[in-house]
This record gives C-alpha cells, structure tokens and sequence, in this order.
C-alpha cells in the first residue's frame, strides 16, 4: 500500500509521455480538411486508413527505411568496437585508487 502513490506517479508519467503518440497516430487518420481545422477535430470522422498508402506511393518510405537502418547499424557496432577497445584498455591499466585481484 505504501508504493500505491509511486505507482500512480509512474502510470502518470507514462501516461503524458504516451500522449504525443497517441496525438500523432489520431492525425494521421484525418483528412488534411480536419488536421487543419480551428477548433481541433480530435476524433477523424471518417477515419481515413489509406492515409498509410498514399505515403508510401508519395515517398520513397522503403529507402528512407532503408537508409535508417544502415545507420542503426553502422552505429551500434561502431559503439560495440570503440566500447569493447576501451573497456579492455581501462581493465588492463593500473588506475589510482584501484585494486588488482
């Protein structure tokens, strides 16, 4: 009982940090008519699924997928090497104030 008012802090916090995404995903089910429209329409009537399609006819989505990826990639196995080099380097060196087993 006593976490009761830490847990209702966290579900809080992911709550207004999940508000963004849920915002983004409403709009994209709207026409532009009602993206645009002063007061905000929050609820898109009709909902509008080939929003999704007519991205990926208007964009190059595949490559820009693509391209992110490639990115990911490079960078994390650039994290992977640099890391792994001085994490041996730091374990192999006598640094002041530490201990050898």
């Amino acid at each position: 009982m006593r976490r009761l008012p830490a847990y209702a802090l966290v579900l809080l916090g992911a709550l207004v940090m999940l508000l963004p995404f849920v915002a983004a995903f409403g709009n994209s089910l709207k026409s532009f008519a009602q993206y645009i429209q002063v007061p905000p329409v929050w609820l898109p009537d009709p909902v509008r699924w080939d929003n999704y399609a007519e991205v990926w006819r208007r964009t190059p989505f595949g490559l820009y997928l693509a391209n992110s990826m490639v990115i990911a990639v490079l960078a994390v196995a650039g994290n992977v090497l640099t890391s792994s080099m001085v994490g041996h380097a730091l374990a192999r060196s006598r640094l002041p104030g530490g201990r050898r087993c």
